[in-house]
């Protein structure tokens, strides 16, 4: 692709950049919901004036991630509106009518949206309406888009936003374009930054400690959020508030042994609002049957119990769905001794393998031992091979929770947990472990935050190649995002990674 110089002006001076040559977006200036995406992330906006259509005036402090996931469009946007700082999720339509017309006013994913934002008008009304009748305030973009929006159909780059939903390269992929030398510095700045990460979510866990949950509990909650994708995550943070791992320990000794998996899937799913009721007939009715009477077995249950509008089933691979994770889960805790918990085994099993770092085999031994006591694969029981309860829902080959998912439980949650536990009580050899695995921790398989990452510093062709090989250097990635990348090219200036850079580019010229 062709390129051209640009004048970068930073807190070093002027750089000389090669940038991207922009391409048309398409072949004429008609506007679609893909441009509207692009205006929105960019912020191609004239900010002053901005308003609600009910006359709220806006402020957008950062527009959201662009999320690839399902559900609203963009995740996490912060914004004032009428002067109240709000935090939550933006819907982009091309016009306002179109939530209504995808069925977004009935559908419990759009449940955190903030701000439903079109390029056009069409239909009567000031506000967005929300399932249960919610009002959301909806903004019009038409009036304000910079250049008009008939002008950006057309200088967009394609390239410049691939799979046709990311937005665009940073100011990060211009420094680094043909300058491989850089590609140790890059990846000792995403080391420093994967700990960053790792930090702050063992000072995060650790506050949760202090406020007096126990580190049985606090692993609890991470593990039920660990399981909810996608739009998910809340649904399964309430389920384990309802459920404590106390009360599920209690609940699993009311069951023999040989009843205790079963005994546990009733009580998830029936608490979570999925378990089927059997009226589509068997295999699901003989499943019903059992499961009430476990449920019988079980006794009076934690209210309250959610309902099934509060899971968002649309859009997830068949393999996650949440009655087969809240399955994989109920076999995770059967598996427990009397009176011990699921945290304290994984901390043991740690805490013998010494403080480290560690030879390459022991660490795959000690990596092996505790993503082994999270791994749920197949065992014949109903939902090994289904996601829903009719016949038609099948799912093949698929454990209930594979080596990948068990290994992001342990990075996001034990092991800042088990830092913030070793740090508390006094033994400093388990938080050293935990953060010598997390350093050491092999890469895991990309998602779009990940793949965002890499576009912003590297370019859709990946300039610097074989560089983010570890989790330390993913979470370094997801730790520039959060913090600059989701910002669109406004946090690129106020980026320390591009600062240092276009310093030594403009040092090397």
């Amino acid at each position: 692709m062709a390129r051209t110089d640009v004048t970068v002006e930073t807190e070093q001076g002027a750089s000389r950049v090669a940038m991207p040559r922009p391409r048309a977006y398409g072949q004429g200036p008609a506007a679609n919901e893909y441009l509207v995406h692009c205006i929105w992330f960019d912020q191609r906006l004239r900010a002053e004036g901005l308003a609600t259509l009910d006359g709220r005036r806006v402020r957008v402090l950062t527009p959201g991630h662009w999320s690839l996931d399902g559900g609203p469009d963009f995740r996490g946007a912060v914004l004032e509106l009428g002067g109240e700082r709000v935090v939550g999720d933006v819907e982009v339509h091309l016009s306002t009518g179109d939530w209504w017309r995808h069925g977004h006013d009935r559908q419990a994913a759009y449940a955190g949206v903030a701000l439903h934002v079109a390029l056009r008008h069409d239909r009567a009304g000031l506000w967005a309406a929300g399932a249960g009748g919610r009002l959301i305030p909806q903004l019009v973009l038409e009036p304000w888009v910079e250049p008009p929006a008939s002008q950006l159909a057309v200088q967009l780059s394609r390239e410049g936003y691939p799979e046709e939903r990311f937005a665009g390269v940073g100011l990060c992929h211009g420094a680094l374009l043909g300058r491989r030398s850089l590609q140790a510095f890059v990846g000792r700045f995403l080391d420093r930054a994967g700990d960053v990460r790792f930090a702050e979510s063992v000072r995060r866990l650790g506050r949760e400690l202090d406020a007096g949950a126990s580190a049985e509990e606090v692993f609890h909650r991470g593990l039920f959020e660990a399981l909810g994708y996608r739009g998910n995550v809340a649904p399964f943070r309430r389920l384990a508030e309802t459920l404590p791992a106390s009360e599920l320990l209690r609940l699993a000794a009311r069951f023999p042994r040989e009843a205790r998996v079963a005994g546990l899937e009733a009580v998830l799913l029936d608490r979570a609002g999925l378990l089927p009721d059997g009226a589509r007939g068997e295999p699901e009715a003989a499943y019903a049957r059992a499961a009430r009477e476990a449920l019988g077995r079980a006794g009076t249950l934690p209210e309250p119990a959610l309902s099934p509008e509060a899971w968002a089933l649309g859009g997830l691979r068949p393999a996650n769905a949440p009655a087969r994770r809240l399955a994989g889960a109920a076999r995770l805790l059967a598996g427990l001794g009397e009176g011990a918990g699921l945290y304290a085994e994984l901390e043991t099993k740690l805490a013998a393998a010494g403080p480290g770092p560690w030879p390459r085999r022991t660490l795959g031994n000690v990596l092996a031992s505790l993503e082994g006591r999270l791994v749920v694969p197949r065992d014949g029981g109903f939902w090994s091979r289904r996601h829903v309860a009719s016949g038609s829902g099948h799912v093949r080959g698929a454990a209930l929770i594979g080596r990948e998912r068990a290994r992001l439980m342990l990075l996001n949650v034990f092991l800042p947990l088990a830092a913030a536990h070793g740090a508390r009580t006094g033994r400093p050899d388990l938080a050293a472990a935990a953060g010598n695995l997390c350093q050491d921790f092999p890469a895991l398989g990309e998602n779009h935050l990940l793949r965002f990452g890499r576009l912003r510093l590297f370019g859709p062709r990946g300039d610097v190649q074989g560089l983010v090989t570890t989790s330390r250097r993913q979470q370094g990635l997801l730790e520039m995002f959060h913090t600059h990348c989701d910002q669109g090219l406004r946090g690129c200036e106020s980026c320390p990674l591009y600062r240092a850079l276009s310093g030594a580019v403009g040092g090397a010229r």
